[in-house]
């Protein structure tokens, strides 16, 4: 979502408000927080997925406010893609076996 759609400046200050009000970040935290729950993750899985929310976020913040606009909001997809991909066959590995073979993260 962060990398197709339309974003602006108004969307920005809605969640950067929130910071100044604690009333208002606890209730995003609550909202958005079962999305971004890592809890019973290997660590190496909760350290991709945050990369990957870090790519989303940013390229939201960037688009939102202007600053560094992305010329390929689609590589960057691409990109947070491939490490959520890494995050889950991490975690079938952990799951399935104990093979020690780490998943290829594409730069």
């Amino acid at each position: 979502m962060a990398t197709t759609a339309e974003v602006s400046r108004a969307d920005y200050w809605i969640f950067s408000d929130a910071l100044y009000h604690p009333k208002l970040s606890r209730a995003w935290s609550e909202h958005l927080g079962p999305w971004f729950g890592t809890t019973g993750l290997d660590d190496r899985a909760v350290s991709l997925l945050t990369a990957a929310r870090f790519c989303a976020d940013g390229a939201w913040m960037s688009e939102a406010t202007g600053v560094f606009p992305s010329e390929d909001l689609a590589a960057v997809r691409e990109h947070a893609l491939a490490l959520i991909e890494a995050a889950e066959t991490s975690t079938d590995t952990a799951e399935g076996a104990s093979d020690n073979t780490e998943p290829e993260v594409s730069e």
